[in-house]
């Protein structure tokens, strides 16, 4: 005779494996240990779930679509297109990779081990879509091309990939704010700021200076 499925049996499976896997890690965790947290045996977590991956997928599917879609609706609040174009960015390569104990991490674990066959990209697909909408409303009109093909969407992932990894294993490595400011330089087409020195001026101390805009001493003739 089948099985029948409690929801309340798959919700506190669930529920247990995103305890453990933000406390210990997706690979520090075990699906015997799973079914220990949520109290039922090892063959009823195989009843619900295929595999690790599988019961992964099904936290972490709704975590970052849950965490995009609050990230669109804090965007109504920001009125100033810099100032938006900066939020997503900062949100999404410093932000979320750092949120719920690096729990991003637990997703590049999973992946890099995962066969082709056994990876989903329909949230991935889904993600790109929902954040290539959100910088669109930033960029002015002749920078929205860069969207077009899904490339920038792409390279921004790859990236949160790398920044999701630093934030757990590499913490100095985070996004900063100048790696921001680049970043929206780049997709708004903005010319960069010229970087900050230090020079001294008459009285003998250090004062910051533009590079390219000190003074020139007047040529002798």
């Amino acid at each position: 005779m089948a099985q029948v499925k409690k929801a309340e049996v798959r919700d506190a499976i669930v529920a247990a494996a995103h305890e453990l896997f933000r406390q210990h890690s997706y690979s520090g965790t075990t699906l015997r240990q799973i079914a220990t947290a949520a109290d039922v045996s090892l063959a009823n977590v195989y009843s619900y779930f295929a595999s690790k991956l599988d019961l992964l997928v099904a936290i972490s599917d709704p975590w970052l679509r849950d965490r995009l879609e609050q990230l669109e609706r804090d965007l109504e609040e920001i009125k100033n297109p810099r100032q938006r174009l900066r939020f997503i960015i900062a949100a999404f390569w410093r932000e979320i990779p750092a949120e719920d104990n690096c729990f991003a991490n637990n997703i590049m674990q999973a992946l890099s081990t995962a066969q082709p066959t056994e990876y989903d990209a329909r949230t991935i697909e889904w993600s790109k879509q929902k954040l290539s909408e959100m910088l669109h409303k930033c960029l002015p009109a002749e920078r929205q091309i860069l969207l077009a093909d899904g490339s920038c969407t792409h390279l921004l992932f790859m990236a949160f990939d790398g920044f999701s990894l630093n934030s757990r294993l590499n913490p100095k490595a985070v996004c900063t704010d100048e790696v921001i400011d680049l970043i929206c330089n780049l997709l708004e087409g903005t010319p960069p700021r010229p970087p900050r020195r230090v020079a001294r001026n008459k009285t003998g101390l250090h004062s910051p200076q533009r590079i390219g805009t000190a003074q020139r001493k007047p040529e002798k003739r």
